[in-house]
């Protein structure tokens, strides 16, 4: 039920000239607000004394609905607003006639130009006053009609402050300059004098454009350097100039005159704090930043924003510092610090008994999104410059973007910190009080509804209370207890537990026991290396904060050696990734706060030597590992172009352009044996991203052989027949498993390199011209020295250019047309199996295209059966006898029925029959294998048993590769220990498990292989 209220008096209406429809439309809207009755009491206040022109003036405004609404909701919910309205009336008038919608730039003109009109100071600092209260009145019309979003809201009080305290500080300047001259400074040695330069930096809010309407404003005072003083009779050091300067400027602003104060200042967050100096040169800034600069420092930086005086000089400052608060690498150790500094607010709000009431620094208040924020930021904003803003709700939707926090959280945070600001808001309008704290009684929390237009307090209360739980739930997501992490996150294996107590001899005997049983065969190896997760490093002692970071990790990474398939390799792995973090703090705690990336790393360190190497050697790539999308989210070629190209842009020379190929290549095969390891991957996936990898470094070589020999000896070209000059291009023919899509862990690149370059005179068009064929002969070993060069990282690629048309005795690079002319005169059926797997990995589009219609044409030849199958089985026969397994091993290539066979029946297959079914031209055998089937050239129990066995036999060869860091395809049935660690990486129980898979799929594909292509003798497969 509505609560009645008075009526209007008849004099207020008469002295108003308020027609029936206009008192109709303030008692409704006096219902609306907070204190209805005071709308009577402060329009009185405010207008009864009023005459003439200025009464004229608020009667034309109330006659306005509009402007009627904006008044009552004043009056009726900010005593502050009012108190403006009865001091200053004639600011209504003014807003009406020029409404304040301006611009930063507007309004510091208009403050500048009134403040320098006067010398006097006094008269100076009413102005300040008068222009701020000018300035809020307009904007508290705004926000409390919902005229304005909370982010213009901030943004313009924000405005206020920094053309305030400019204004302020040029009008103190032209009257330090009549009293002490101008500051001189010679900031570089041997240099001439130059005016000093001074800055202000807004800190906090204010840096990021996020005033509260009773704000204070955090400040940092800096100028250029101190070596100099003033040029005035009355000469001073710059030191003490600026000192004296910065002072002034905090009273001009702060001072509590009649008029009030412009803003409370702060500028506790300068460096040393209170003990600080209060302005201090930018060298003395950078030194302690660099040398004594907390964690809590940096978060508050990254707010940081010059607002006054050199802005220059602020921008380059805080450029320089950009290290100090982004790290280039991923720093978990900020989250300590952070968390810390919250549990100390926590502890004072506590202690003042108001951590429920308190909106900004309570349970999950205003405080809580900005340090999650800040957090991430800290954390990841060194290697992702768009996070890199000092304004909270953006960066909010940058996290979600990044997929470094899910886009619901991000969402709901953001619309919680708006409603916690409006909160903030709606309390201070009441008195420009500069309180964070809900009423204590229900009068209070009434009222503070009905200013956030909510129907009562309960229902208000209900949605407060609902918002905070979230905030709080989703922060404490981030930041938990420590204490209670390490309890959750220690393994409770006995194991590793009994591992990491022994000490005496008699308890060493028992470790080696506890070793073995965890099939550890290098047992003398294993307790030096168990030495290190016990007792740390010997030779240089850590840090209280590695100490403390590693003693939480130690028992992480045993069990996860414990765990992995081959727990020799992960130990190995283990310590020497331990080695070459452990003095770098910050990997320590990123892999403690991140259980889940080590669940990542430990299957990699048990199973590639390869990825593990790369892991060692670079420890930097952990901090891709940790974005949600590194690992989960398939990249596909486009994406790894644009990677690999913004690496190759940062690079300055040859040099570090070979380093950066390797690096991506390194790092984008380590992301992807995670994701394989993991089995977030399929096999096919897997593959074909391989096949990719290599795809992109074998372009971007090709991009840097061409781009330097065109450099040196200008564009490839050649004459047509109308004498026309061409561009001859170039081109790669990936075979095998890089053109079929199924390149695998340390495959050769099997290719083939042709250039279109024909007719008459075929050279460059430089001043060193060569002719075309040298240019691509020598272009093709560029990029096969490139590929191919030993480095510490290991080579890219081998290379195998064996496939090409004459094979060793050919030239390195042919032709087109002689690519052609042989396939088509030459080439022999083995040279035409290999085609079917061919594809153009690098080339210009139309040049590639004749090239596939070239390779199309070949393949869809009709071929006689008989000698094409007499031809087939020949070669495999040869090939068998060059590589049959020795006794005691199974080769899962050349075994009779492994991966050999399958090939070259699809081959013959394809080969046979593309004449009348052109759809069997598959590059990738599953897909040709498919394609077989669906044409009815095999049965469907044939085409699943092949599938089957064929899928089989590339992963046990993935899972060799990755094990043995090498290409890989043979198996010593003897060797039980590695059986059963390859048994494990391919998710079998044993080794005989194993060989029996193995041995079936043999057994089972050979009679499919007789059927098409005879029967052949052969050892039994095991």
């Amino acid at each position: 039920m509505t609560t009645p209220i008075t009526p209007l008096p008849h004099t207020l209406i008469t002295h108003l000239a308020l027609d029936a429809a206009a008192v109709d439309h303030i008692q409704r809207l006096r219902l609306s607000t907070a204190e209805p009755e005071s709308v009577v009491h402060h329009l009185e206040r405010c207008s009864l004394h009023l005459e003439g022109e200025l009464l004229s003036h608020w009667q034309h405004v109330l006659a306005d609905s509009r402007w009627r609404r904006r008044m009552i909701l004043a009056l009726g919910n900010s005593p502050f607003l009012s108190n403006i309205l009865g001091r200053w009336p004639h600011f209504l008038a003014q807003l009406f006639h020029q409404p304040m919608d301006w611009t930063l730039d507007r309004y510091k003109a208009i403050i500048l130009e009134d403040l320098l009109a006067t010398t006097d100071q006094n008269v100076a600092e009413q102005r300040l006053r008068l222009h701020k209260h000018l300035a809020f009145l307009q904007i508290g019309l705004w926000d409390l009609t919902g005229e304005a979003t909370l982010e213009e809201t901030t943004k313009h009080l924000s405005y206020v402050g920094e053309a305030t305290l400019e204004a302020a500080y040029q009008w103190l300047e032209r009257h330090f300059a009549s009293r002490f001259g101008s500051p001189m400074v010679v900031c570089d040695e041997g240099g001439t004098p130059q005016r000093a330069r001074f800055v202000v930096l807004a800190m906090g809010k204010f840096g990021a454009y996020e005033l509260n309407f009773s704000s204070d404003i955090d400040l940092i005072f800096l100028y250029d350097c101190d070596a100099g003083q003033t040029d005035g009779k009355q000469s001073i050091t710059v030191k003490n100039y600026y000192v004296r300067l910065g002072r002034e400027l905090m009273q001009m602003i702060s001072r509590a005159t009649a008029e009030g104060m412009v803003f409370r200042t702060d500028l506790r967050l300068r460096p040393d704090g209170e003990s600080g100096e209060l302005a201090l040169s930018v060298r003395s800034a950078e030194t302690y930043y660099e040398s004594w600069g907390q964690s809590w420092e940096r978060a508050a930086m990254i707010k940081a924003r010059p607002v006054a005086g050199d802005l220059a000089l602020g921008e380059a400052f805080l450029k320089n510092l950009h290290p100090f608060v982004y790290r280039r690498f991923l720093d978990f150790g900020a989250l300590e610090s952070i968390r810390e500094m919250k549990k100390k607010i926590d502890h004072k709000v506590n202690n003042a008994d108001t951590y429920g009431r308190n909106i900004k620094l309570g349970f999950g208040g205003i405080r809580e999104i900005e340090f999650f924020v800040q957090s991430h930021q800290l954390i990841h904003g060194g290697r992702e410059k768009r996070l890199q803003d000092r304004r909270t709700v953006p960066m909010l939707d940058t996290l979600a973007t990044l997929g470094l926090v899910d886009r619901t959280t991000a969402d709901f945070l953001a619309s919680a910190y708006r409603f916690l600001r409006t909160v903030e808001h709606r309390i201070q309008i009441v008195r420009e009080q500069q309180t964070h704290n809900l009423p204590d009684d229900d009068r209070g929390m009434a009222q503070l509804a009905a200013r956030m237009g909510m129907p009562n307090r309960e229902s208000f209360l209900a949605k407060l209370q609902g918002i905070r739980q979230r905030v709080h739930e989703a922060y404490d997501n981030l930041f938990f207890d420590a204490e209670r992490t390490r309890q959750d996150e220690l393994s409770n294996d006995a194991r590793v537990e009994a591992l990491l107590s022994t000490s005496t001899q008699y308890e060493q005997e028992k470790t080696r026991a506890i070793l073995s049983q965890c099939g550890f065969h290098d047992l003398d190896q294993a307790l030096l290396s168990l030495k290190l997760f016990k007792l740390g490093p010997q030779e240089r002692a850590l840090t209280e904060a590695g100490q403390r970071w590693f003693s939480r990790l130690a028992p992480l990474l045993l069990q996860g050696v414990l765990d992995a398939a081959d727990v020799d390799m992960a130990m190995q792995h283990v310590e020497k990734f331990l080695q070459t973090i452990l003095h770098r703090t910050n990997y320590l705690a990123l892999l403690a706060e991140n259980p889940n990336l080590l669940g990542l790393l430990m299957p990699l360190f048990g199973s590639s030597p390869f990825l593990s190497r790369h892991l060692i050697q670079h420890p930097s790539i952990m901090d891709s590992l940790v974005g949600l999308d590194f690992v989960t989210i398939y990249r596909g070629s486009n994406e790894m172009r644009q990677e690999l190209a913004r690496a190759m842009e940062r690079a300055e020379n040859e040099e570090e352009r070979f380093n950066a190929l390797r690096m991506f290549r390194n790092t984008e095969m380590l992301r992807l044996g995670i994701r394989d390891l993991a089995g977030i991957a399929e096999l096919q996936e897997v593959m074909a991203a391989l096949s990719a990898i290599a795809t992109v470094v074998l372009e971007q070589a090709v991009m840097d052989a061409m781009s330097d020999m065109v450099e040196r000896h200008g564009p490839p070209m050649w004459s047509d027949a109308q004498g026309q000059r061409q561009r001859a291009r170039f081109m790669v023919l990936g075979m095998g498993k890089l053109g079929g899509g199924e390149l695998n862990y340390s495959s050769d690149l099997d290719l083939i390199f042709i250039h279109t370059s024909q007719g008459d005179e075929q050279y460059t068009e430089g001043e060193r011209s060569i002719s075309n064929s040298q240019f691509f002969a020598r272009m093709a070993q560029k990029v096969i020295s490139t590929l191919t060069t030993l480095s510490q990282g290991g080579k890219l690629y081998e290379i195998d250019m064996r496939l090409r048309p004459s094979g060793a005795s050919g030239p390195l690079v042919t032709t087109l047309e002689s690519f052609a002319k042989y396939q088509q005169n030459e080439a022999w059926n083995w040279e035409h199996q290999a085609l079917i797997r061919a594809n153009v990995v690098v080339g210009e589009r139309h040049s590639s295209e004749q090239l596939k219609q070239v390779i199309r044409h070949i393949l869809i030849q009709p071929r006689q059966i008989a000698p094409l199958r007499e031809d087939v089985v020949q070669m495999r026969e040869r090939i068998y006898q060059e590589k049959r397994p020795k006794p005691g091993v199974v080769d899962i290539k050349q075994t009779r029925g492994g991966i050999v066979d399958v090939e070259f029946l699809i081959q013959f297959l394809v080969l046979a029959h593309a004449h009348q079914h052109p759809q069997l031209l598959q590059r990738n055998a599953p897909r040709a294998l498919l394609a077989i089937r669906r044409a009815g050239l095999i049965t469907p129990q044939a085409y699943q048993t092949l599938e089957d066995a064929y899928r089989f036999y590339r992963l046990v060869e993935n899972r060799l590769r990755l094990h043995h860091d090498r290409s890989e395809n043979a198996i010593h049935t003897e060797d039980s220990v590695t059986l059963a660690r390859l048994a494990r990486l391919c998710k079998l129980e044993s080794g005989p498990a194993l060989l029996e898979q193995l041995t079936h799929h043999f057994a089972a594909v050979q009679p499919i292989y007789a059927t098409h292509l005879g029967p052949v003798a052969g050892e039994a497969p095991v």
